[in-house]
């Protein structure tokens, strides 16, 4: 498929199709004709008779009074050594540490008694990170079980959970603490053996990962409660991709019990050179993510399968369809970082470039004047993404990767744009054709519908 942009608008080409992308409205447009007359109704507007209507959303009003999440470092350690590791074996950079480097259950309690101060109605979201957060599960659940309780008998806002971990440590009580309190599971595995085990290594080398994991999650029974996979794509998967393997690579992880999977590529400090100078790794990005984007339409006309989507490609779907605009990352204001030392920073990023503090928990009050005072970076401060299609919708622009392997939150992480800019592209061509016909529109927008309630904590009601 053919890119071109043509007078504040994206023009789409594959085959006979042409499908026109209005920056400025976030219209999306079908026809058939020559690429000059084509060029010739984008300069005069006259692409207006075809045009596909879609809702505009609400806008959302958040409210002062709560926090939307906060990320624990419960552990600033690893039981793994995988290769591509920004954190330097979950340890932050920090490793002449004269701090602990697993979280307590003391810790946990001074952060929520200090931050009810700031956000007396509570946090809405607790995801436990690290590092390895299961090296500390024990201080987890007694936290879990402590916070529930005083939620509940204080009318405080009812808590999700959430845990980010490799899987290695997961046993039969685990599971049962995770379907007990309902917790949002994302378990690192990058696809099948072959390709898990080349960058997924323990400490010692003594066995492999992804056989370890396979077998944790075999002692999963009878869950309800969500289990996804976040895959770590590496250059050697990508350089060497073949078209239409991303349904068998998806399907992997459905087949081992995940709901779903959302793959990213591993960033290094040389990842814009990288993609710069290397055709075959761009090729097999863009290729990958084509395919990945076509195979969710496919999952979202299916009514059981439709949840499994990847969740950039859900939340991309749902920003253009509704033409929601998402130019900030809100990390600082209405999510934050907290590590074992008590220090608070906007997210993981800062944290490792020790970047941005916005103070300790021990003094809530310098903590809640920060946080209030906060700037966040908008997207259409930068001059590159300004001018770039995807600029309203984007998910994967992020200020505090960019400092870590820039040195400026201002910068353009090259790989990040030829992923968004590829989903955004197959995304916007599936809408056109997927529009023309009525009883797969009707099919689409009622299961688009049920993922809209799982990326925003409003739901969307009738927008769609």
């Amino acid at each position: 498929m053919k890119s071109l942009i043509i007078d504040n608008c994206l023009l789409l080409l594959d085959n006979k199709d042409a499908v026109i992308f209005d920056i400025i409205t976030g219209k999306i447009y079908k026809c058939r004709d020559s690429l000059d007359r084509i060029k010739q109704k984008i300069k005069s507007k006259s692409y207006l008779n075809i045009e596909h209507r879609y809702i505009r959303s609400q806008k959302i009003e958040w409210d002062d009074g709560f926090l939307l999440s906060v990320t624990m470092c419960s552990a600033e350690t690893c039981n793994l050594k995988c290769k591509y590791c920004y954190a330097n074996l979950g340890t932050y950079n920090n490793i002449d540490r004269t701090s602990k480097a697993i979280m307590t259950f003391e810790d946990y309690k001074l952060f929520f008694e200090k931050i009810l101060k700031i956000f007396p109605r509570g946090v809405v979201n607790y995801t436990f990170f690290g590092g390895e957060p299961m090296l500390g599960f024990e201080e987890i659940v007694k936290f879990v079980e402590y916070i529930t309780d005083v939620c509940e008998k204080n009318n405080l806002i009812k808590p999700h959970f959430a845990i980010v971990t490799n899987g290695t440590l997961i046993d039969e009580y685990a599971w049962e603490i995770f379907e007990k309190y309902h917790f949002a599971v994302t378990i690192s595995l990058d696809g099948p053996k072959e390709v898990n085990d080349r960058m997924r290594i323990f400490r010692d080398e003594h066995q492999s990962v992804f056989d370890t994991v396979k077998h944790n999650l075999e002692k999963c029974s009878g869950r309800t409660h969500v289990l996804v996979a976040e895959a770590t794509l590496g250059e050697f998967f990508l350089r060497n991709y073949r078209k239409n393997y991303a349904r068998e690579y998806f399907d992997t992880f459905i087949n081992l019990g995940f709901d779903s999977v959302s793959p990213y590529f591993a960033e290094m400090s040389n990842t814009n050179y990288m993609v710069t100078n290397d055709a075959n790794l761009r090729d097999g990005i863009k290729q990958f993510y084509y395919d990945l984007v076509d195979y969710s339409f496919e999952l979202l006309l299916d009514d059981n399968k439709c949840m499994s989507i990847p969740n950039f490609i859900a939340s991309t779907i749902i920003n253009i369809v509704t033409r929601k605009e998402k130019n900030v990352c809100a990390a600082g204001k209405k999510s934050i970082f907290y590590t074992a030392s008590g220090d608070v920073y906007p997210c993981q990023m800062y944290y490792l470039s020790k970047y941005k503090k916005l103070g300790n928990i021990a003094d809530e009050n310098e903590l809640k004047k920060n946080i209030k005072s906060y700037k966040l970076i908008s997207r259409n401060e930068i001059s590159e993404c300004k001018s770039c299609f995807a600029v309203s919708f984007c998910n994967f622009w992020c200020p505090g990767a960019s400092y870590q392997f820039a040195n400026n939150e201002y910068a353009v992480n090259k790989v990040r744009c030829i992923i968004q800019k590829s989903i955004g592209e197959r995304v916007i061509y599936n809408l056109a054709l997927m529009f023309e016909n009525e009883e797969k529109k009707a099919i689409f927008i009622r299961n688009l519908r049920k993922l809209s309630h799982l990326y925003s904590w409003k739901k969307f009601g009738g927008n769609l």
